[in-house]
């Protein structure tokens, strides 16, 4: 039977977010069957599965991933003061469970509707809305002109657990801290890619500068219709 490739086994970035991000009751109960993913994929049982499952449709809409894994979907309410780049295809973002303190949640900015409009009453071509995220104003500040920062209203917004409950600081501050390093790499290189604009403007004026300078220093050479003798030089 082929064995497919476990991305668990050999990719080092999914080990390290596979630690990271989940709790460790999470891994726990899924380390194992993250481990064997691959090897009984193409199984007679797998297989046997999937039959059944499309033979009984109504078996598969019941299924909810939802009620299953324990990082489910959350429904977030409330007020965000303070959101950039507005215009993202998703949101991380820090809420208050009932559990007590702050945690740390993924959200899509948008979720599929075919039913979904545009902002003026047209048919979504790509059949979404907003995930329950409305702009309630945008901020004016000079060093946000040109990254979209707005005030946010979140009404039933679904997102998904980040890490484990009640440690959203502790988790949002490894990618801040990514964010900067990001942060610091694009802004070197814009520096860096500005000044060698700059040095090549100025070796093209230069150049530019010489060569007018040495047409005005060559003299005037007669041409065959007039008398070499009669030539201004």
């Amino acid at each position: 039977m082929p064995v497919l490739k476990n991305q668990a086994l050999e990719d080092e970035s999914f080990k390290r977010c596979f630690k990271l991000f989940l709790s460790r009751q999470v891994i726990s109960q899924a380390g194992p069957e993250v481990l064997s993913l691959g090897k009984d994929v193409l199984s007679d049982q797998v297989f046997a599965w999937v039959t059944d499952a499309e033979r009984n449709k109504p078996y598969i809409k019941r299924s909810g991933r939802d009620a299953y894994i324990p990082l489910g979907l959350w429904a977030i309410n409330g007020s965000k003061w303070f959101s950039s780049v507005t215009d993202s295809e998703m949101t991380i973002m820090l809420a208050r469970t009932p559990a007590g303190g702050l945690s740390t949640f993924l959200a899509p900015m948008r979720k599929h509707d075919p039913n979904g409009t545009t902002a003026t009453g047209e048919p979504d071509p790509n059949g979404q809305i907003l995930n329950g995220i409305r702009i309630q104003r945008l901020k004016n500040k000079f060093g946000t002109q040109s990254l979209p920062t707005a005030e946010l209203v979140l009404e039933n917004t679904r997102g998904w657990l980040i890490g484990q409950e009640g440690r959203g600081i502790q988790e949002i501050s490894s990618i801040l801290t990514l964010t900067r390093i990001r942060s610091t790499f694009a802004a070197v290189g814009g520096v860096g890619r500005d000044l060698g604009s700059h040095r090549t403007s100025l070796l093209t004026r230069t150049r530019s500068r010489r060569r007018t300078q040495n047409q005005n220093e060559t003299p005037r050479q007669p041409s065959a219709h007039e008398d070499p003798s009669q030539a201004v030089r």
